[in-house]
């Protein structure tokens, strides 16, 4: 049987912020938002307005909605995986990934600003006997990924969400002989592009810069992917 996740890490506070019954996501939430700005110096109010009015747009899109079918991240086909072990999944929505990687033996780091997606995700991910094995965690990815990832992940999953300052910290999640896939929204064959569609060859040229081996890139029809494998350390070869 494979071994739960933990609920530990340098993150933790991030997580289990639906189990308080009287509080509610939005209250502690905010109070994470809070604790994490006033330790970082910054003005509260601001940056509390933007991250919940964030937050709260993308629980429009998922407020009410389930988990649909399990499915693979765009552009993996043909590509060779490593061997299972950590995935990560940024900006992972209901979690259709999430759950298509815990069914082929990886454990899932979930992370989304989204209290509505998050709590799908996490019926969903019970709904398939898989709570175990997927660690769902409401994330403000605008102060980066959490530091408990880094180095750690056999799979980086990024679908359809885009921050360039995200890209160098997507790599390093990935430890050596590891795969990143990125899909973002781009102008390439895009009918309406529009602010968050991303130019012709962003991926391409924010990856070649880094610690990773290109195998495959796909721009068309308004979207942009990208797979990568992370360049095998010398003490790994």
């Amino acid at each position: 049987m494979r071994p739960a996740l933990s609920s530990g890490g340098a993150n933790r506070s991030w997580q289990g912020v639906f189990a308080p019954a009287d509080g509610g996501p939005e209250f502690w939430w905010r109070e994470q938002v809070v604790e994490r700005t006033v330790r970082a110096g910054r003005a509260v109010d601001g940056n509390i307005r933007g991250v919940i009015e964030d937050a709260s747009r993308w629980d429009a899109r998922y407020e009410g909605r389930e988990m649909g079918q399990p499915a693979p991240p765009r552009g993996l086909h043909g590509i060779e995986l490593p061997p299972p072990g950590r995935c990560l999944d940024v900006a992972c929505g209901l979690g259709e990934q999430s759950v298509w990687a815990a069914r082929r033996g990886f454990d899932v780091v979930a992370l989304d600003v989204s209290p509505a997606a998050i709590k799908a995700l996490r019926a969903g991910a019970r709904e398939h006997g898989l709570a175990d094995y997927i660690d769902a965690r409401l994330v403000d990815l605008d102060e980066g990924l959490p530091d408990d990832v880094t180095g750690s992940c056999s799979l980086v999953i990024c679908q359809r969400f885009r921050d360039v300052r995200l890209y160098p910290q997507l790599a390093q999640a990935a430890r050596s002989g590891g795969v990143i896939v990125i899909t973002v929204l781009s102008r390439v064959g895009a009918s309406q592009p529009g602010p968050f569609h991303a130019p012709p060859g962003e991926l391409v040229d924010a990856f070649s810069s880094l610690d990773v081996d290109i195998e495959r890139s796909i721009e068309a029809d308004g979207e942009a992917t990208l797979v990568a494998r992370r360049r095998q350390s010398e003490g790994s070869r």
